[in-house]
């Protein structure tokens, strides 16, 4: 027989299926998570440090049977944020419970799993949700079109506030790690007169020249990457001249082999996007349009993603209620009221990124406004 919806509508049930549901959607994982390790923390600040990735300096020479010149030593900077607190629920209306027990009442297993299944469905949806908040702060880091790394936080129904990367509001970091295009002839939304090809190599030679290191991966959404293919200098140098006079079509393979081949580039085209608000027409891209991220490194690990723990996680059982961790960090938290009989779930997170690889990341932001 089928258990009573308190009994089968807990934490636990609602992780399993989730675990079950990620499995079975066979979808590739967050590019930006990629790029980030992921760890559990027991405080609610982010502290790390950060240094200055500058050139390396020769030593000075010296003499035999003489003290050693000191070096001034490193700068490093500290940056401690209180990470952002997530939460939202889902409540199972009398409706569906009462469907729910009279299928049960009925000892109509299958039709009451398949009303479970839809009722759990929900906060799956919203564990789905959690994790576009640290893909969502990654990117904001890592792609902002100011070149300011950020993440702007918008409490609900509350205040909106940022939390800085940068101790100097990115003058320093955007003097070093950061290009825009205002040329109105060469921005990328211009492909007649575009030169997409020169910028990059333009992008690499800045960044190796500014950190005497070497970029190896850039990272963009579609509509950038189709702005580089339709740029009529990118179909002359990847074709040669005669293929483009011919009018042949610039084969999307042959465009990241020449990246690769000629500027030691491999190209990432990242198009996945998330809805800014519940009911929203479009999709934001996490990568925003015409901004390149190129990182050094073979197989980058720009910092991690750090997760807190929620008030869920520390009270949830003592409450009465059941709880679930999910995806390290990520608390399920499922309870019932006496009266009215409503079921409810939270899902809540507590996380912010760190962002140790500050200095080995570049930014171009191809079509800047001033």
């Amino acid at each position: 027989m089928a258990l009573r919806l308190a009994d089968a509508f807990t934490a636990r049930a609602v992780a399993t299926m989730w675990d079950s549901w990620k499995k079975s959607q066979a979808t590739a994982p967050y590019l930006g998570r990629s790029l980030f390790g992921t760890i559990y923390s027991p405080n609610l600040e982010l502290k790390y440090i950060t240094g200055e990735d500058d050139v390396p300096v020769q030593l000075k020479a010296a003499n035999y049977d003489a003290q050693a010149p000191l070096r001034n030593p490193i700068g490093f900077s500290t940056i401690q944020q209180e990470m952002p607190f997530f939460r939202e629920s889902y409540m199972v209306s009398e409706k569906d419970r009462a469907e729910y027990e009279k299928l049960v009442a009925n000892s109509d297993q299958s039709f009451a799993q398949d009303v479970l299944r839809r009722i759990s469905m929900n906060p799956i949806k919203l564990v789905e949700a959690a994790d576009v908040v640290p893909e969502r702060m990654i990117w904001s880091i890592l792609a902002p079109a100011d070149g300011i790394p950020k993440i702007t936080v918008a409490v609900d129904g509350g205040d909106t506030y940022n939390i800085a990367y940068t101790a100097d509001n990115g003058v320093a970091f955007k003097a070093k790690h950061f290009a825009k295009i205002t040329d109105a002839t060469k921005k990328w939304s211009v492909p007649a007169t575009a030169t997409p090809i020169a910028d990059l190599t333009n992008m690499k030679k800045t960044f190796r020249a500014n950190t005497g290191n070497e970029l190896r991966h850039i990272f963009m959404n579609d509509a950038t990457w189709q702005a580089f293919l339709n740029a009529e200098d990118t179909k002359k140098q990847v074709q040669g001249v005669l293929a483009y006079n011919a009018g042949l079509y610039l084969n999307e393979v042959d465009a990241r082999a020449y990246l690769l081949n000629r500027l030691g580039l491999i190209a990432h085209v990242y198009n996945k996007g998330y809805k800014a608000t519940e009911g929203a027409a479009t999709l934001t891209s996490f990568i925003p349009d015409y901004v390149i991220t190129g990182a050094a490194g073979e197989t980058p690990r720009l910092g991690n993603v750090f997760y807190g723990p929620t008030p869920e996680m520390m009270t949830g059982v003592e409450a009465g209620g059941t709880v679930s961790i999910v995806n390290t960090g990520v608390s399920i938290y499922n309870y019932t009221d006496g009266h009215p009989f409503k079921h409810h779930c939270v899902v809540s997170e507590i996380v912010l990124p760190s962002f140790e690889g500050i200095n080995n990341i570049f930014i171009l932001n191809a079509n800047a406004s001033a």
